[in-house]
């Protein structure tokens, strides 16, 4: 810094008492919280395993199922054992849009995430990666009994389309602008 900016000792002070909380903050996942969820999240990816194998043994399996049930897989696993339960202080102290941990990266712009909204949040991500991994396969099923050809592969990418992002940031954005 040039000598022009240098933070003056009350400036220095006040920097280290607002970095040393941030740092001190334990952040806990959800694999050490004893929840409900990871049975559900075991319990529903093993579901969705036999609904996959019973579709492709019927010859119902469509590349939208394939491709939403694998996403609807990722996010279960990852909202069910991985997610961090607690956001960090300073998202309750800014309006910050953005959720960021590792790869992940959840950004909506209009939402502010903070710990008000953000256990109704991980419910909302939770119900709907649950419900698309057992419920894609089924529907599936049904449309490719009533679609066939070109319609099938409409159907199957409006409904891929539709459950997949609709069904994700439509409640989120709800639920998190409700509690934000």
């Amino acid at each position: 810094m040039e000598q022009d900016n240098a933070l003056n000792t009350a400036q220095a002070e006040q920097v280290v008492k607002t970095a040393v909380p941030y740092s001190e903050e334990e952040q806990t996942r959800a694999y050490h919280k004893k929840s409900k969820w990871r049975i559900i999240c075991v319990v529903s990816l093993m579901a969705a395993c036999v609904e996959l194998l019973l579709s492709y043994q019927g010859g119902y399996v469509t590349t939208g199922m394939i491709v939403s049930v694998g996403l609807g897989a990722i996010f279960t696993i990852y909202f069910c054992f991985l997610v961090k339960e607690k956001l960090p202080v300073y998202y309750d102290e800014n309006r910050i849009c953005v959720y960021t941990d590792g790869l992940f990266e959840m950004n909506i712009p209009g939402l502010a995430f903070n710990n008000n909204n953000w256990g109704k949040i991980l419910k909302a991500v939770r119900i709907w990666a649950v419900t698309l991994i057992l419920a894609y396969p089924v529907t599936g099923y049904i449309e490719s009994l009533i679609f066939t050809g070109l319609w099938l592969d409409i159907t199957d990418l409006i409904l891929a389309l539709s459950l997949c992002p609709g069904g994700l940031f439509i409640p989120v954005y709800i639920v998190g602008k409700k509690y934000e």
